[in-house]
């Protein structure tokens, strides 16, 4: 009602959120289908270990999450796999088997082969991760000037909240869509860029009026929520970066208590300190301890917290945790939907192939026993035929909501593709045929299996 029916046409999202819409509508001219999976930090790790452990390589060494972390800071700067693959590992081809690494130890080699891997694995599944999302926008911005000429008209005005914590990708993707009209409002405190962890540039935010020479700044330095003390400690730290927008803030508020600094040198003295300190002053204050709370940053900070609570018998509540989509009840879920709509998505069907333990029945084989559904040596068309009938019967066994017995596996199985089964016996002597063994004579013909057992 505020700004009329043009909101309706206003998008009003995160970077991530905006690529999706993107690639979904946009993405086939660089090789994606509109109905492309996205996994989530826990897919792409799954899928680095797999890789890793193919190539023989010590996951407790190299962990997947240490070669994600790579890898994603290559994508954040737009570095891709090709190019990496080049310089480092150049006789490796993606989907190669028994590559041995030339030199043990060679970190750069070992990234850029997984890498590479990696990639060719999600472009098999129809994939994307989420730092994809961001740079083959890039992409197809890049070389398609029919897509990047619809969103020079589509985002003539571009606004961007908290711009310290952009990284290169997303500056590029600014940088692209308006090239033809420089209309860009940012939003941001150099001052408080503090995840150049994760890939964020300042260079960003301090290099804005040289990159539109035309921009006003204005600054904004009345602080609204912190007392003056806390304000003037602040501005004594800022004071001191090296590379810094020139500007002094101030509070109009209380002086405030002066800033106590605790020195521990441990984790769990952090905790008894702290504890300690709060226990004194709810006693002086006669207050309930529902009137006190204690922040901290991240979730592991907790666990010496609580034991120091628990062991002076201090009643206490966690508050926040996983978020909704990390539950594992709600990502188990994704994946089902996910297998429905992209058969190809083998991740997401490794994740949930034994969840619940009934599912694996269908074929015969436990979670580890889910890693050999590939086909390898087989051509693309027969390993897709393989897909299909895995996928098949295991949605038709979820389906009935029950675990079959061995014969009746059995039934379901010669029901699925009758042609490939050699006259299986149900008696309790005789072995029913696999899932796995009858699925590899689909694939071994190259036939694609449709049928599914009612």
């Amino acid at each position: 009602s505020l700004i009329g029916p043009v909101a309706q046409r206003m998008w009003v999202s995160t970077f991530h959120s905006a690529c999706v819409r993107i690639l979904r509508r946009d993405g086939k001219s660089i090789g994606l289908k509109s109905g492309f999976s996205i996994y989530d930090s826990a897919d792409s790790e799954r899928l680095v270990k797999i890789i890793a452990t193919e190539f023989n390589l010590d996951i407790k060494r190299y962990t997947p999450r240490s070669i994600l972390g790579h890898i994603s800071d290559l994508k954040n700067n737009l570095t891709g796999w090709k190019e990496n693959l080049a310089v480092h590992a150049p006789d490796f081809t993606p989907g190669q088997r028994g590559y041995q690494f030339g030199t043990v130890g060679d970190l750069e080699a070992i990234y850029a082969v997984i890498y590479a891997e990696y990639e060719h694995r999600l472009a098999q599944a129809n994939a994307v991760d989420f730092d994809d999302l961001i740079g083959r926008t890039v992409e197809l911005l890049r070389t398609d000037p029919a897509v990047a000429e619809y969103y020079h008209h589509r985002f003539r005005y571009i606004l961007v909240d908290e711009y310290q914590d952009t990284n290169y990708a997303q500056y590029t993707i600014i940088r692209r869509l308006s090239q033809t009209h420089s209309k860009v409002c940012v939003v941001g405190d150099d001052a408080q860029s503090i995840y150049s962890f994760r890939g964020a540039k300042i260079e960003n935010i301090l290099s804005f009026k040289k990159d539109y020479p035309s921009a006003m700044v204005f600054k904004l330095e009345q602080n609204y929520r912190s007392t003056q003390t806390i304000v003037d400690a602040a501005n004594s730290v800022i004071v001191r970066n090296s590379k810094r927008m020139e500007k002094h803030c101030f509070s109009e508020g209380d002086v405030g208590d002066k800033i106590r600094i605790l020195k521990a040198y441990t984790d769990r003295e952090e905790a008894e300190m702290v504890v300690t300190d709060l226990r004194d002053k709810v006693r002086a204050a006669g207050d309930e301890w529902s009137e006190a709370v204690i922040l901290y940053r991240t979730n592991n900070q907790s666990a010496v917290l609580e034991d120091n609570l628990r062991r002076r018998g201090i009643p206490y509540r966690i508050y926040g945790g996983l978020r909704f989509y990390d539950r594992k009840e709600i990502k188990d879920i994704i994946a089902y939907l996910s297998v429905i709509n992209n058969h190809a998505d083998a991740i997401r069907l490794k994740r949930i192939i034994n969840e619940p333990t009934a599912a694996a029945l269908a074929y015969g084989m436990d979670k580890g026993g889910a890693q050999k559904i590939r086909a390898p040596g087989k051509t693309a068309a027969k390993e897709a035929a393989l897909r299909r009938c895995m996928v098949g019967s295991w949605m038709s066994a979820r389906v009935r909501g029950r675990s079959p017995s061995r014969s009746s596996r059995a039934r379901v199985l010669t029901a699925l593709s009758p042609q490939f089964v050699d006259s299986p016996s149900t008696s309790r002597r005789e072995k029913p045929p696999s899932a796995r063994r009858i699925c590899a004579k689909i694939a071994a013909s190259g036939r694609p299996s449709t049928a599914m057992p009612s």
